[in-house]
């Protein structure tokens, strides 16, 4: 038999979906209609977007895939949206399926995402992150993480966001690395190629810099930064040049990662390989000693103690 709702005639049926209840999820090349079990139109919040896929989940949960706008997501009356600037692999969806386990695929032009309640959350401008693009991460003593994005700083205590981009004392900037001392103090790498101190809510020392830096570490004796291909530790307001026995600066070419060991070890990753220096005497390891490639990008000890 013929659908009642004569309008549809004119349009391009793109997916179908019926829910527990009996009532129907129908999209099309222009919208999203709902009807109930007697082929009624109901209302629902304007969606005036091409449908690709509909899926009710085992809660009852519509989910809405759009070749463009992302994944819709219809509970509570209402539609939230999940696109790529949240994880997903692209916002051109093009099917979705739910396991035996809960967890749901969105297949993408990009790729495959999963959704799942054991994953880990989604964060992104729509919680309070003040940019859309997350350039560094790093854990916060007291729990939680510092964030910073293209347009600034942030803090995540778990539950919810703090941002500093309002702060008059920080810059509104993106931030290339972010690292929280043991005395709390944030270290941050500002697009001006600075090494700025954040403490007690506001900037209390800039260090200005000729070059990138690359990383940031912290052992023993104080901080460390890697401007470029040098190291430098940050010692009464300047930054000295890295100390080395026999007073031979290794060639790192590009330092991009720094790890400090648990037997105080500083563990270099670098374009001309792995170094490791300890007491100030450097070892290094290229292809020539087994890597795979001499442009290492991370470096990092396990609760084993493995590189």
């Amino acid at each position: 038999m013929a659908f009642p709702d004569d309008s549809l005639k004119k349009r391009t049926i793109s997916a179908v979906a019926e829910d527990s209840e009996g009532q129907i999820w129908v999209g099309t090349e222009m919208n999203l209609l709902y009807y109930d079990s007697k082929f009624q139109q109901k209302q629902i919040p304007d969606f005036f977007n091409e449908v690709k896929s509909i899926l009710v989940d085992r809660h009852g949960v519509v989910w809405v895939g759009t070749p463009g706008a992302g994944l819709a997501r219809y509970a509570n009356g209402e539609f939230t949206w999940l696109r790529k600037a949240d994880g997903l692999l692209s916002d051109d969806i093009t099917g979705l399926y739910e396991d035996r386990e809960g967890s749901l695929w969105v297949s993408t032009q990009n790729g495959l995402s999963q959704i799942t309640d054991v994953k880990f959350p989604i964060y992104s401008t729509r919680d309070g992150l003040p940019g859309g693009t997350v350039v560094s991460v790093c854990a916060a003593h007291k729990g939680g993480l510092w964030i910073t994005t293209d347009r600034g700083l942030a803090y995540l205590d778990g539950q919810k966001v703090t941002t500093f981009t309002n702060n008059a004392s920080l810059p509104q900037d993106w931030f290339k690395r972010v690292f929280e001392a043991s005395n709390d103090d944030l270290y941050l790498a500002d697009s001006h190629k600075q090494v700025l101190v954040f403490s007690g809510g506001k900037v209390v020392q800039t260090y200005t810099n000729s070059n990138w830096l690359g990383a940031m570490a912290e052992d023993a004796q104080g901080m460390i930064v890697a401007v470029a291909d040098r190291l430098y530790r940050i010692r009464d307001g300047n930054l000295i040049p890295f100390v080395y026995a026999g007073g031979t600066e290794p060639a790192y070419y590009w330092v991009m990662n720094l790890c400090v060991a648990r037997d105080g070890a500083l563990w270099v990753a670098s374009h001309n390989g792995l170094f490791r220096i300890k007491d100030g005497i450097v070892r290094q390891w290229s292809a020539n000693e087994g890597l795979l490639g001499n442009h290492v990008l991370f470096v990092s000890e396990d609760v084993d103690g493995a590189v």
